[in-house]
């Protein structure tokens, strides 16, 4: 029961936002409340519906649909400061600073932070990665070592944009070929794992999409 509770409330949280979203008309805290809600109950369907896809397809594959649904917002910000940038010349410094400023967040303050944390928790001097996770470090090198190359040459165009999706492919093409393990599943997503093999595609694709179009 307190498994599927799980499930109940988090469809709760979401279906509120969109309900709020869709039919109503709010002040500002109402909707940044609701709104918040409803990210914090994708947030936890997104992690079952993860968790349950490593029983059909690798780990990191799983990961990456995850990671790629999660960013969501931040894309679409980008996208409207680069849609008016083309009729706002003063919007490209926007465009550019968020999306470079992710990256800047995610490797001078992120990863040491995880550092220092497992060092802190653990005792250990260093995080020992495992052989699968050296892909996911190759390909985020590679995209990083362009994203030099973009300010060196002063122009953000088409081309920088085929090559960073080229890099996105072949890293989800890189990964799909791996290994599919048998994950350690707990609480809701263990019960979703319980259902039939359709059925369980079935919820876990709609866990995805529902908290993607929440999100």
């Amino acid at each position: 029961m307190q498994r599927s509770g799980g499930i109940i409330a988090a469809l709760l949280l979401m279906g509120q936002w969109s309900a709020l979203h869709f039919t109503s008309e709010v002040g500002p805290i109402e909707i940044a409340l609701s709104a918040g809600f409803g990210i914090f109950g994708a947030a936890f369907a997104l992690t079952w519906a993860a968790e349950v896809a490593q029983l059909d397809i690798p780990a990191a594959l799983s990961i990456a649909f995850l990671a790629l649904i999660a960013v969501l917002p931040e894309y679409a910000i980008d996208i409207y400061f680069a849609w008016q940038a083309g009729q706002d010349p003063t919007y490209v410094q926007y465009a550019a600073a968020n999306m470079t400023g992710a990256n800047r967040i995610l490797i001078g303050l992120g990863w040491p932070v995880v550092v220092f944390a497992y060092a802190w928790r653990s005792g250990a001097r260093a995080i020992t990665l495992e052989r699968q996770q050296g892909t996911e470090v190759l390909f985020l090198l590679m995209a990083t070592a362009y994203s030099f190359v973009i300010p060196l040459k002063g122009t953000l165009s088409p081309l920088d944009s085929g090559v960073l999706v080229l890099l996105f492919a072949a890293y989800m093409y890189a990964v799909a070929r791996g290994e599919v393990e048998e994950p350690h599943l707990e609480g809701s997503a263990e019960l979703i794992a319980s259902l039939s093999r359709p059925m369980r595609r079935a919820v876990t694709f709609g866990l995805f999409v529902v908290a993607g179009f929440t999100i």
